[in-house]
């Protein structure tokens, strides 16, 4: 029975070290390695082995001498593998039974029966001792190994988890269940501003950091999405701002949260979180640009906003589209612009690009990226037609290309209405200009230095001038302009240099190449400026020869005797008012001689009025000969004259011209029907501007009738008021007739 059991006994140790060797054969991928340590070892063993063996069945009845080979066997299973402690079994096992049955050995004095016995019974006893140890080895060194790949494991999957950290885009922070940072990676650090060392707990995180609200109020810490998932919310996302000494312009952060779940509950919580502002600052000006965009749609009731979609199908009509047209939104949502285009515009304009008529030719230029504005003709929903200038664009995608086209259209029929009469008043001003019967001619407003040019004239100012349109127009005015009339020409073109209003009026003289002069009336006024053009002077320019001329005449047939052409009795008054006001604030002295002829009436009775007049002519002549240069002559009617001396520092000078005049009158007159002698009874009055011009008219008038009293032919002063400059004259009569020679 022990035979069989250690027989058993050695082919299941067999068949385990089979087993074991293939199972790690399969779990290696690779036969066990040998190392020059343990094969020393278990050289040292073998020969240890054969010499305590040697030594011990070389000895004849020394049974005790057996258990020296049992610290063998415990050294082969604690220190060599259970392949080697095996095979160590077997090679010791069979060297044991081959001795003993041999006679050789500790147990050769026993009966053969009992030798083999004892010798099985050492062999199991090896294998007892030795095969445990080396399992229990063979098991600690395999928990070893596990455990120290498993540690190998772990650090490379640690190493590559904090490379993947490290290297990822994304911010990443992990803490533990108190709010303590357990990792972190640079980006997240970066992001932050700072280091997260020294954050004791999650009361820190927001003063440390400085966390607030999007909106700038402060988070508190218990509403933060790290603490939110710590405190049992799975997943937390939410909007955070970071600002602080680092980061002072601030950050939004878009956080997520998701808390860290092990065997006895929340063990932490990771975040990730990224730089978000520019998301959010694109965001709301989307918002904004959107609201905007409905605004610009709601407000522009003048102008037809349409959007399509690349297709042409309409998606927005404003309401200044349905104010335009006449249809509504919901009528002409996923219409086409077809509806309400001219058909046979569209055709033309296909035609011109080369297309088919359709939506391509509203938007062929938008498609290439380049804003179109065209007329078009719009009919409404009524058929009736208005002219629109219509801007297309398109309205560009994430890539590039266009996701739909926006058209913004303004009537333009009043504007082009406006244009028209506009186009046809300048036409008809043209026409006025060219054909005016009056001189009309535009020129440039005058520079900084006072320079102006010719910018048109009409064929009427040049035949005023007598000069060719050519010649004006590059020469100007200045050379017909007449000596003394420069400076009126160039304050009436020179007054709107600042651009001040009105119209500016002058009278020049002009001068023709012939040497001819021309009366003219020079009217100015200021143009405004222009988009198109700007300021500029116009100017009429009016002939006034014939005018002035006959003007003169008329004045001087109102203000002259015709016969004599002395100045007439209104002109006396005139001039003897301008004398007294002068000598009333100069002090000078003003005398009137009142003129009555005697012996003229003797003339008309015998020669006739023709042969008075003449005389009467004459008289004039002599009487223009003896007063001063400035006096004035005057016939009263009749045969009465006057003469005005301005002027005086007394009587004395009067009277010397009185004294003259009869001096001049004792000549007869000769005239064609005729010799008479015709004298004149001289009534002098004298006034230092006292006195009125009637008053002294009618003191000389009294005057000349007392010298007709005294026998005429002489001269009175009126005495009736004394002078200053010769208070001896009051009272005071001429000295009588100067002798007839």
């Amino acid at each position: 029975m022990l035979r069989n059991a250690v027989g058993t006994f050695v082919i299941a140790a067999a068949g385990l070290v089979l087993a074991h060797v293939w199972r790690s054969y399969r779990s290696a991928g690779r036969w066990p390695a040998w190392s020059w340590p343990r094969t020393t070892e278990l050289v040292a063993l073998g020969i240890t082995t054969v010499v305590v063996y040697g030594s011990v069945f070389a000895s004849q009845d020394a049974v005790p001498a057996t258990f020296a080979v049992v610290p063998l066997a415990v050294w082969a299973g604690l220190r060599a593998s259970l392949p080697v402690v095996v095979g160590y079994g077997l090679a010791t096992g069979t060297a044991v039974m081959a001795l003993t049955l041999g006679g050789s050995g500790p147990f050769s004095t026993i009966e053969p029966s009992g030798r083999v016995m004892l010798a099985q019974a050492l062999v199991a006893v090896l294998f007892l001792v030795s095969l445990p140890l080396a399992l229990s080895r063979d098991e600690n060194t395999s928990l070893v190994g596990q455990l120290s790949e498993s540690r190998d494991r772990s650090a490379e999957q640690s190493r590559l988890l904090h490379t993947v950290i490290t290297s990822i885009v994304d911010r990443v922070a992990v803490v533990d269940s108190d709010g303590r940072f357990v990792l972190t990676n640079p980006a997240s650090r970066d992001l932050l501003g700072m280091t997260v060392d020294g954050v004791a707990d999650r009361a820190e995180w927001s003063r440390r950091f400085g966390l607030f609200h999007p909106d700038g109020r402060p988070i508190p810490a218990d509403e933060l999405p790290l603490a939110r998932a710590l405190a049992g919310r799975d997943d937390v996302e939410a909007d955070v701002l970071v600002r602080n000494a680092a980061v002072p312009e601030g950050r939004v952060l878009d956080v997520r949260a998701r808390r860290l779940v092990g065997a006895h509950g929340t063990r932490g919580a990771v975040a990730v979180f990224r730089d978000v502002t520019s998301d959010r600052l694109r965001a709301r000006e989307t918002t904004q640009a959107r609201d905007l965009f409905a605004g610009v749609l709601a407000s522009a009731t003048e102008q037809a906003i349409v959007a399509t979609d690349p297709q042409g199908r309409i998606t927005v009509f404003n309401v200044g589209a349905q104010r335009m047209l006449g249809w509504s939104e919901q009528e002409m949502l996923g219409r086409t612009p077809e509806t309400f285009h001219d058909y046979d515009e569209v055709v033309s304009r296909a035609a011109e690009l080369g297309v088919r008529p359709g939506f391509l030719v509203f938007v062929q230029a938008a498609a290439r990226g380049e804003a179109e504005t065209r007329r078009w003709t719009y009919r409404r929903r009524d058929g009736s037609s208005l002219q629109v200038r219509l801007t297309v664009t398109a309205m560009p995608g994430a890539d590039g290309e266009p996701v739909g086209y926006i058209g913004v259209a303004s009537d333009i029929s009043s504007q082009l209405a406006a244009q028209a009469a506009l186009e046809s008043s300048e036409q008809r001003f043209r026409t006025a200009f060219t054909t005016a019967p009056m001189g009309m001619f535009i020129a440039s407003t005058p520079s900084p230095t006072g320079r102006w040019r010719m910018l048109s004239v009409n064929p009427a100012f040049c035949r005023l001038l007598a000069r060719t349109t050519e010649d004006v127009l590059s020469r100007g005015l200045s050379p017909s302009v007449g000596a003394g009339h420069e400076q009126a020409v160039e304050d009436a073109l020179g007054a709107f240099q600042h651009g001040d209003p009105g119209v500016v009026t002058v009278e020049v003289g002009l001068v023709r190449p012939d040497g001819g002069e021309v009366r003219a009336v020079l009217s100015t006024s200021l143009v405004p400026a222009t988009d198109a053009d700007p300021p500029h002077v116009i100017a009429l320019v009016e002939d006034v020869t014939a005018r002035r001329a006959a003007e003169t005449t008329l004045r001087h047939q109102a203000l002259h005797d015709p016969l004599t052409s002395l100045a007439n009795r209104a002109l006396l008054h005139e001039h003897l008012t301008q004398a007294l006001e002068v000598g009333a604030r100069s002090g000078g002295l003003v005398g009137l001689l009142y003129l009555d002829l005697d012996g003229f009436k003797q003339v008309n009775d015998t020669a006739g009025h023709e042969a008075g007049d003449e005389v009467l002519r004459r008289i004039a002549a002599v009487l223009t000969d003896a007063v001063r240069p400035g006096d004035t002559v005057a016939r009263l009617g009749g045969d009465e004259f006057a003469v005005v001396c301005a002027d005086l520092t007394g009587t004395t000078g009067a009277r010397a011209v009185a004294d003259r005049i009869l001096a001049a009158l004792d000549h007869p007159v000769t005239v064609s029907a005729g010799t008479f002698t015709v004298g004149a009874s001289i009534g002098l009055a004298v006034s230092d501007g006292d006195a009125s011009a009637e008053q002294l008219l009618l003191d000389a008038d009294q005057a000349m009738y007392a010298a007709k009293r005294d026998g005429r032919h002489r001269v009175r002063v009126h005495t009736g008021r004394p002078t200053r400059a010769d208070p001896a004259a009051a009272g005071t009569a001429g000295d009588g007739p100067l002798p007839r020679r």
